[in-house]
């Protein structure tokens, strides 16, 4: 950081464990462990009531990007209760806060403590504001998102979005333009690594999934349905168990597993010819850029927002929904020989979209800029 001070960052909505199979939580813990080895002092504020832990310990690794390295070899990562955050606000231990996902009374108090004090914050809705999830909204929700969370959206100092269909999302919640920097997430759990190259694959699964086994919003049933023209195919879905996945005939081929982390989801991926990922809304897909990380095949739906920069790395996109032609391109392209070159480009595509070292300077430079900007003024009052 040179002779820049460390920034004490709060990030608030994430859960108390970065295992936590949940995208939202997997991008705020990856980007607070890069902070972490960039030497700012990073805290998570947990909303949930769970047993905390003081900290967690974090190890440089492997996740810089190549002829980069972080500051520090370890870090650590305070953990916090809602609670005590609200209490240290009183006391500015905060430089700025960092509010993750959307529709939280929580985080919507905490924004209103941190104004009060003229500590800035930064919101990431992860998707959250997208059309397709505002449109499941019940009357209760509608009456908070028109209320409540556009009094959270407008007093932000600015938004973190991933794509930048995400900025139009914003404005519109806000009634209004907001400041809004396009950083895309930050993804370090998976990077290749000099001791397994990507040309060194055994190609145990054809199709893998990783991800929540929620059918609807995640596409499943889409799936089982290439799976049924495809029987020739295998199709391991890992993920945690959804009522939901009980309600799927599932052919012969599709096999269901438990979620795998760390060098188990690796070795998945590694052996695995292609990740599909079909949902019907999504915004980034971790899953996704981990897999091109390592030079694999992905299809993903026209319907996530990162699907363009998906198709210009190489990757396949199909129409929502349209069964036959994802079945088509999937065996067209399992029918080819493997393409060890066409690997190579698309691991060092999805290696510039989400360098961590490059990313966490794009939230520094934003984080120094809201600062900056920050005066004492007093609070708008929260709709009633």
């Amino acid at each position: 950081m040179g002779d820049e001070a460390p920034l004490r960052v709060w990030h608030v909505g994430a859960k108390a464990s970065p295992r936590t199979v949940n995208g939202d939580n997997q991008a705020a813990w990856a980007l607070a462990r890069v902070q972490a080895l960039q030497g700012h002092e990073v805290t998570m504020v947990v909303i949930e009531d769970v047993p905390l832990a003081d900290h967690v310990d974090v190890v440089a690794g492997d996740a810089a990007a190549a002829g980069e390295a972080p500051a520090l070899t370890a870090g650590q990562i305070r953990l916090t209760t809602f609670k005590d955050a609200i209490r240290s606000l009183a006391r500015n231990r905060v430089d700025v806060v960092h509010l993750h996902s959307v529709n939280s009374p929580a985080q919507a108090l905490l924004a209103l403590r941190a104004r009060t004090r003229s500590v800035p914050y930064v919101i990431t809705p992860h998707g959250g504001y997208a059309p397709q999830v505002l449109a499941r909204h019940d009357a209760r929700k509608r009456l908070y998102r028109s209320t409540i969370e556009r009094w959270k959206v407008r007093g932000a100092a600015a938004a973190a979005v991933v794509v930048p269909a995400e900025a139009d999302d914003v404005a519109r919640i806000a009634g209004r333009h907001v400041d809004c920097a396009v950083i895309p997430n930050i993804v370090d759990a998976i990077r290749p690594c000099a001791d397994a190259p990507l040309a060194d694959r055994s190609f145990e699964h054809d199709v893998v999934y990783l991800g929540r086994l929620d059918v609807i919003p995640k596409g499943l049933d889409h799936v089982v349905g290439i799976a049924r023209a495809l029987p020739h195919r295998s199709f391991d879905l890992y993920g945690p168990p959804h009522p939901s996945v009980d309600g799927l005939d599932l052919p012969p081929n599709v096999t269901l597993h438990e979620p795998v982390y760390g060098a188990e989801k690796e070795h998945v991926l590694r052996s695995a010819r292609v990740l599909v990922q079909l949902s019907r809304w999504e915004v980034f897909g971790v899953s996704v850029v981990e897999s091109m990380l390592l030079g694999l095949q992905v299809l993903v739906a026209d319907v996530m927002r990162l699907s363009p920069w998906v198709r210009d790395a190489g990757g396949l996109v199909v129409a929502g929904g349209d069964v036959p032609e994802a079945a088509r391109v999937l065996e067209e392209f399992l029918s080819a020989p493997h393409d060890q070159a066409a690997a190579n480009a698309r691991a060092a595509a999805a290696g510039r979209l989400v360098d961590p070292i490059a990313n966490e300077l794009r939230y520094r430079d934003l984080y120094r800029r809201v600062i900056a900007a920050s005066t004492p003024k007093h609070a708008e009052a929260v709709p009633r």
